[in-house]
């Protein structure tokens, strides 16, 4: 335990300018919206959450969508193009940016709070011309339930319908769309992170499209109680579409050519 925070603390001030602020956030001595200041010049703004907080360290401090961190290689500079499904607040998609300079990146973010951090991330940033965010979940292109949770606005989910969340209708787009919709010949990387529709979004991808896609980086989940929805049925659908597949976290799995 002692080893993790020390890393978590190493990674911190090497990536954040002002990382004592990331300490009086979590304490609860901060209100409202925080600003982290990035070495690479990036700036980052979260609200008061938690989720808002674990999806920095996620991404930022553990690495946990870059496969080099993993011991499978990836030459983020040679990519093109980037599909972000579940952008959250744009943790992913800002580092995909500082990775990958070359790229364009697509994002889906179903969640209207959710989509507004997220956004303003994008312009503070000055990646306009760079970065598409659209604010939908993946889906079959129909309007579906998402149910919202205040407080764990990472946690939203169509699956999550017993614990009190408060149903938001959004519109959906199915990944195959995304690449035909933005010309997207061969995508470098797809995170997937979509809290339980990663399993039907993969299982509805037309075969021709799975060859598209270098590497994915994804979360998986168990909200679901379809037999179909498990990480084993899902790794084997990966594996059948040309894949090699990695659980190299908790609840995460790399898919690689």
């Amino acid at each position: 335990m002692f080893l993790t925070y020390a890393k978590l603390l190493k990674e911190l001030v090497m990536q954040v300018r002002n990382w004592p602020v990331y300490f009086l956030n979590r304490f609860g001595f901060l209100k409202g919206k925080v600003c982290y200041r990035l070495r690479n010049g990036m700036t980052i703004t979260t609200r008061p959450y938690c989720i808002d907080g674990s999806a920095l360290n996620e991404v930022w401090f553990d690495h946990g969508y870059d496969p080099n961190a993993f011991g499978v290689p990836f030459d983020w500079s040679k990519a093109k193009n980037i599909i972000d499904v579940g952008g959250h607040i744009g943790t992913f998609t800002l580092f995909a940016a500082a990775k990958a300079p070359h790229a364009r990146i697509v994002t889906l973010e179903p969640e209207p709070g959710n989509f507004a951090v997220l956004t303003g991330n994008i312009a503070q940033n000055g990646l306009l011309t760079r970065i598409t965010p659209h604010n939908m979940g993946l889906g079959n292109g129909q309007s579906i339930t998402l149910f919202t949770f205040p407080g764990d606005r990472g946690g939203n989910s169509v699956f999550r319908t017993k614990e009190g969340g408060v149903p938001v209708t959004i519109e959906t787009m199915p990944l195959k769309d995304i690449f035909e919709k933005h010309n997207i010949d061969v995508c470098d990387y797809a995170k997937i992170d979509c809290e339980g529709a990663e399993y039907d979004a993969l299982y509805e991808l037309p075969a021709e499209y799975f060859p598209r896609i270098r590497m994915i980086g994804m979360e998986y989940h168990h909200f679901s109680s379809n037999p179909a929805h498990t990480p084993d049925k899902l790794q084997a659908h990966l594996e059948k579409n040309g894949f090699t597949v990695k659980r190299h976290k908790k609840s995460m799995m790399l898919a690689f050519r």
